[in-house]
């Protein structure tokens, strides 16, 4: 089978997954902080705080629909370099809706008409990360300290066409990220879907591979632009978003994708209660397909570590409430003191 150059297969690879991200426009290789780092750079996954689940749901045009789960946490053991590891794994599931098909007699008349899948996807992920090194540098008169992180990932795809043609394939992904708490910055790098390609019927096409890089500030406010270069069809997207958090527990978002379809801007909210995210986003299209997402996430210590040196909240242990102490009491006795 030749591959068609052009074309990818898979395309649900490059759907942007979790409702935060996409709420800042998919700028989010250079923040990675949560479980679909899993999906951006999986180098985010090392930088986890605590074990975090998440569901996501995407409700499009007509009766497309995907789901995704995620789960992410910190490993008990300091990995390779002695300096931390996290993981993370996923399920996605997506139906591409229905068509008709027809089929008619010799003389033009309507034999049978059915509904079936137009398509429909499975793809399981997982993911391995580490802190790699952790080095002072010097400029000017200032000495940062930057922080270094590399995952790799794994991806599992079958792909189903009109519940006929099938394929399965696999994929891998590289990430990295450096940040400095000093300055509140970071960078990202990832190559994305490497993978042998798939055929359903004889002709192979490529995975959708990818190569994203950016840089973020983060604070209160996150300000994060990203840039996506599709290495098959040769098509380059920016992303930028910003992302602003108040009173600990609300958070709105608004980002832009230029250069590639879906175009458009997105906006989105985040609600935390406890030790639940609740995040929702739109993507407005250029094509009047758009889509709402929505991400319910649990982290099981709480989010409020979320902005937090990870390596230092890995240490952070809740501190034991002191038992007051009872009251001396004299001893009793019916001895009778004489001076």
């Amino acid at each position: 089978a030749q591959e068609n150059p052009g074309v990818s297969a898979a395309p649900v690879l490059q759907i942007p997954l979790g409702s935060r991200a996409l709420g800042m426009g998919g700028a989010f290789t250079a923040v990675a902080d949560d479980v679909s780092a899993l999906y951006y750079n999986p180098a985010g996954l090392s930088r986890l705080a605590a074990h975090e689940a998440a569901f996501s749901f995407i409700a499009g045009f007509s009766d497309n629909h995907l789901q995704h789960i995620a789960y992410g946490a910190p490993l008990p053991y300091k990995g390779f370099m002695g300096n931390g590891a996290g993981f993370g794994t996923s399920l996605l599931f997506s139906q591409s809706g229905a068509i008709e098909v027809n089929r008619t007699n010799p003389d033009g008349s309507l034999q049978s008409s059915q509904n079936l899948s137009a398509g429909s996807d499975i793809v399981m992920g997982f993911g391995y990360a580490e802190k790699i090194a952790g080095a002072p540098v010097e400029l000017m008169t200032r000495r940062f300290h930057i922080n270094h992180y590399a995952g790799l990932g794994g991806k599992l795809i079958r792909s189903t066409l009109v519940e006929t043609y099938s394929a399965n394939t696999v994929a891998a992904d590289i990430g990295y990220l450096a940040e400095s708490l000093e300055t509140k910055t970071s960078f990202g790098l990832t190559l994305a879907n490497f993978g042998p390609g798939m055929s359903y019927s004889g002709q192979k096409d490529p995975l959708p591979a990818v190569l994203r890089c950016g840089v973020a500030y983060r604070d209160a406010f996150t300000a994060a632009l990203g840039g996506e270069y599709l290495l098959n069809e040769k098509q380059a997207l920016v992303t930028m978003g910003g992302e602003y958090f108040w009173l600990g527990r609300y958070a709105a978002r608004l980002g832009y994708r230029l250069s590639r379809d879906p175009l458009g801007l997105t906006a989105g909210f985040g609600l935390k209660w406890g030790t639940f995210l609740l995040d929702y986003a739109w993507l407005m299209s250029s094509h009047l397909n758009d889509s709402h997402r929505f991400t319910l996430s649990y982290r099981f210590s709480g989010w409020d570590r979320l902005w937090e040196d990870p390596e230092q909240a890995r240490k952070a242990k809740p501190k034991a409430k002191s038992r007051p102490k009872p009251e001396r009491e004299e001893p009793k006795s019916d001895a009778i003191l004489i001076y």
